[in-house]
C-alpha cells in the first residue's frame, strides 16, 4: 500500500489520509429523516445498532465498498440525509443473525459471530463471521435478500459475496494458522 500512496499526488495523498481518519472513527453521525412516519420504536432499533469494526482501521465489507463511494461519503458527511425507512432492511438481518446465533448456543462444533482481526501494513482489517463449522471445517455466512438476488447469485454467481468469503478464510488462516472451507 505504502508504495500505491508514493504514487498519488499531495492533494490526493490528503484525501487518502481524510479518508483514513474517518474511517478509523467508530460511527458516522447520520442525519435522519421520517417522511413516511415509522414508529418509534422501529426507529429506536434502527439507532440502537450495536455493529462495530472493534479496533480495525476497516473490515471486510467495507474492504469491499466502493473507494470513490466512502470517498465521497466522508467528503460530504455533513450533508448526507437517511430516511429511517430505507435502514429498515437492517433490521431483517440483523433479527436473522440473532436467531441463527441463538441456534448456535450449545453447539461446541460451532463458532458463531466470531470476529477476527488482522495487520497488513499499518491497517488493522478486522471481518466477523457468522458460523464456523469446527468439525467440518466449513465457513459460513448467511445472506438476507430478494429472491432475484439469490436467482441470479446461482444463475451467474455473486463476485462480492465470494469476495467476502474469501477474505473471512484468510482472516481465519491468519488467526488461527489453518485453512477453511
Amino acid at each position: 500500500m505504502a508504495k500505491i500512496i508514493d504514487m498519488l499526488s499531495e492533494e490526493e495523498k490528503a484525501k487518502v489520509r481524510k479518508v483514513l481518519k474517518a474511517v478509523k472513527e467508530e460511527k458516522r453521525k447520520v442525519k435522519y429523516t421520517n417522511k413516511h412516519n415509522v414508529p418509534q420504536e422501529i426507529i429506536n432499533a434502527i439507532h440502537n445498532d450495536n455493529y462495530t469494526r472493534g479496533k480495525a482501521i476497516i473490515s471486510v465489507t467495507g474492504l469491499l465498498q466502493s473507494p470513490r463511494i466512502r470517498l465521497l461519503a466522508n467528503e460530504h458527511e455533513e450533508e448526507l440525509v437517511v430516511d429511517v425507512s430505507d435502514e429498515i432492511w437492517k433490521l431483517l438481518g440483523q433479527s436473522v443473525h440473532t436467531i441463527l446465533e441463538r441456534a448456535n448456543e450449545n453447539n461446541k462444533d460451532t463458532i458463531t459471530e466470531q470476529r477476527m482481526f488482522a495487520k497488513v501494513n499499518e491497517w488493522t482489517i478486522s471481518g466477523q463471521t457468522d458460523s464456523i463449522d469446527i468439525k467440518d471445517n466449513i465457513l459460513k455466512d448467511y445472506k438476507v435478500t430478494s429472491v432475484w438476488s439469490v436467482v441470479s447469485a446461482k444463475k451467474d454467481g455473486k463476485a462480492e459475496w465470494e469476495q467476502q468469503l474469501n477474505l473471512y478464510a484468510w482472516l481465519y488462516r491468519q488467526n488461527l494458522g489453518k485453512n477453511i472451507d
